[in-house]
């Protein structure tokens, strides 16, 4: 549901950013909704001007909540490397040497990928320090994106914006996770310039080998559903408990 102009938080528990706050938003029941508010900015134009990239806080008021919890962006790792690309890559890693190891791959230095991963992230993520000032009384969480989804049949039954795409073939596992590790870092890093608290994905929602659970893939290439929006709600109300 859109905000009203003017909006008074009473809520103590802000949950901002994009499309993976949904997953948040939908598992809440009425007793959440007392206490946790989604502000998914997406559905928010008077608020956030995706085409102009301008973000407005002033239409809301009222006292600042204890916890505001960050999810801005997030799904660059799956734009950038879920499919291949024209020239297939492999990426510097400090310990295997390079991810995926078959060496017939472009060749991209790791510290070369997260400087095109900050510069791309930060179009969205630069908003941060708006919001920390905005709610300055407020203690701050940021949100990891969900691993991305290893199932390739799952994957092509909901390809979603990739769609158009398909004929490139999906990416090497390793080297997707490899790069939702690199924006992980990259989140974590701007958390503790910014003094806030990071929080990984929820591990009961992550398989043996780090790829989100099958219970917790939502009906589309990259996002968590309702089970795992719960979980990471849970996650807050603990990690909000700890701070207190």
């Amino acid at each position: 549901m859109a905000l009203k102009e003017n909006t008074v938080m009473s809520e103590s528990i802000l949950v901002v950013g994009m499309s993976h706050v949904e997953a948040i938003d939908r598992a809440l029941d009425d007793a959440d909704r007392r206490q946790i508010r989604v502000l998914a900015l997406n559905r928010e134009p008077g608020i956030f001007d995706v085409k102009a990239n301008r973000l407005d806080l002033s239409a809301i008021t009222g006292s600042c909540p204890k916890v505001v919890c960050l999810s801005l962006g997030g799904n660059f790792h799956n734009i950038f490397g879920l499919l291949e690309l024209p020239q297939p890559i492999r990426m510097g890693d400090p310990t295997l040497g390079s991810v995926p190891a078959p060496p017939k791959r472009l060749f991209v230095p790791h510290d070369l990928m997260r400087l095109h991963f900050e510069r791309r992230i930060d179009r969205l993520l630069s908003h941060a320090e708006a919001i920390h000032e905005h709610f300055c009384e407020a203690r701050f969480f940021y949100l990891c994106a969900p691993p991305p989804i290893a199932d390739e049949t799952h994957l092509a039954r909901h390809p979603g914006v990739f769609r158009s795409r398909l004929h490139m073939g999906f990416a090497p596992h390793d080297l997707r996770l490899a790069l939702h590790r690199l924006q992980r870092d990259i989140y974590a890093a701007r958390a503790a310039r910014n003094g806030a608290v990071f929080l990984d994905p929820p591990m009961q929602a992550c398989d043996a080998g780090g790829f989100l659970g099958r219970d917790y893939w939502a009906n589309d290439p990259t996002h968590g559903n309702a089970a795992y929006g719960r979980l990471v709600v849970d996650q807050i109300r603990a990690r909000e408990a700890l701070a207190a």
